[in-house]
């Protein structure tokens, strides 16, 4: 069996993708697998050269995303998986719609829809069928997390030297945290070119723009607090070592060349630790014993660990335009902290309540977070990876369904491969003489196969009006 892997953000996904191929190969040997980042200007190629039975991909929700799962499906009648990985999922229109994303694509694209909890799946998958973009609900499943699977089911993953440094101090004094400020540094073009804030249809996209600008300058200042908070904490607590996580994607923008306002802001302060690596941030969190966020999805890890936790605010910022639709904002998330106080407070809170950190009293309602977001039960086994790897390899479950019984599908697969339509061609034939060299009639036969549906997908979908939609 030949399974692609395909994930979207280095920082975030590579550690749970190459644990997951690491889990699939122990139980299946004979598979073959592939991974790659979306980002590889290579993807096409490679795609075609793997020839996969099995595509596993992050969620289709940003424009443009749809090109390379219909390439699998139209060439080699591929099964696509879509893992998806939201954590919060709030429940106001808006919320909904963000979360089952602004591509367009049709019902017999995605054979499976996995899910982390049951939260997530009753909220997006009711969404996604209503926008023609799964044929099913039956075509979902609830596995849990693969970074918790990771985390739990594996020996530690910090990198030796972060690990030594953070194993010098006990764990009583050792604060985390968590930053994710990216949306300070997007241009008013970043705005646009996301592909996942802005529906380029919505007759309303004037004042969706100005919203979003007037959040991300809100986010700018935010930043700043956090960063002047962090400081002042690290200087009132010289024994204690203040851990700095920034968010993927903020750790990518600075890879881009955007100034890293954390390093330039910290660098003087021995006792930060500014982890820009790529590691396990609820493996940090574990290790510590104080958490501080903004309202993330991180806080699971201290309720499994049992890290005391602090909701940071800015209600000046944010709590007026919370309910405005379109906002990006950071707020109270609805999941229990055991305290809540100002940024601009954080450092005499810490101060105050410090001898609470070592022994956190359990907080009220969280067995029922982690089961409805997470699918964790305490004292279970937790293995996610199992039961994906059940849903790649048994042919029998979520059988893949074919994009030429589909109008919507071929209309929009039409869209997203007439663009590459040459590049795919050149590959295809390209691939025939290598098979043919190898006398290997079955690549060759896969490749004729695949050329004839091509056709029929460049011919045919280009036929079918746009009210197919």
């Amino acid at each position: 069996m030949k399974i692609a892997i395909i994930y979207n953000k280095f920082e975030r996904e590579y550690a749970s993708v190459t644990y997951l191929a690491q889990q699939i190969k122990k139980a299946v040997p004979e598979a073959e697998i592939f991974t790659a980042i979306f980002h590889d200007e290579n993807l096409l190629e490679k795609i075609i050269e793997f020839q996969p039975e099995v595509l596993f991909t992050f969620p289709l929700t940003a424009k443009s995303l749809a090109w390379y799962p219909y390439l699998a499906k139209v060439l080699f009648k591929c099964k696509i998986l879509s893992y998806r990985v939201e954590g919060i999922i709030g429940e106001t229109a808006a919320d909904i719609y963000f979360h089952a994303g602004q591509e367009n694509y049709g019902p017999h694209l995605i054979d499976c829809e996995i899910f982390w909890g049951t939260k997530q799946y009753a909220v997006i998958s009711e969404e996604l069928c209503r926008q023609k973009k799964l044929s099913s609900k039956k075509r979902t499943a609830v596995t849990g997390s693969l970074s918790y699977d990771l985390l739990i089911n594996s020996h530690s993953i910090l990198p030796e030297k972060i690990k030594k440094r953070i194993d010098s101090y006990k764990k009583e004094n050792i604060f985390i945290f968590i930053t994710g400020f990216h949306f300070s540094d997007y241009t008013d073009e970043d705005i646009f070119k996301a592909g996942d804030l802005i529906n380029l249809s919505d007759p309303h996209i004037d004042e969706a723009y100005e919203t979003l600008k007037k959040c991300r300058d809100r986010s700018i200042i935010y930043r700043q607090r956090w960063i002047d908070g962090i400081i002042d904490v690290a200087s009132s607590n010289p024994d204690c070592l203040i851990i700095v996580k920034p968010h993927p994607v903020e750790i990518e923008q600075h890879k881009d060349g955007i100034p890293d306002k954390y390093l330039d802001s910290f660098k003087q302060y021995t006792n930060i630790l500014y982890i820009k690596e790529s590691c396990s941030t609820e493996e940090l969190i574990a290790r510590s014993a104080l958490i501080v966020h903004y309202g993330s999805t991180c806080l699971a890890a201290a309720y499994i660990y049992g890290t005391y936790s602090i909701l940071s605010t800015a209600d000046d910022l944010f709590e007026t335009i919370k309910n405005i639709p379109y906002a990006v904002i950071y707020c109270n998330i609805g999941w229990p902290s055991h305290a809540t106080t100002p940024i601009t407070n954080i450092s005499n809170f810490i101060s105050i309540n410090k001898h609470k950190f070592s022994s956190p009293s359990r907080l009220a309602n969280i067995d029922k977070i982690l089961l409805d977001n997470f699918n964790f039960m305490q004292n279970e086994l937790y293995r996610p990876s199992k039961a994906i790897i059940e849903i790649i390899t048994d042919k029998n479950k979520m059988q893949t369904q074919d994009i030429m019984d589909s109008p919507l599908d071929m209309y929009w697969a039409y869209h997203r491969l007439h663009y590459h339509r040459y590049e795919i061609i050149i590959n295809l034939f390209k691939n025939f003489l290598w098979a043919a060299a190898k006398i290997d009639i079955k690549g060759v036969k896969k490749i004729f196969s695949g050329l004839f549906r091509l056709k029929n997908v460049l011919w045919k979908g280009n036929m079918l009006p746009p009210t197919t939609q």
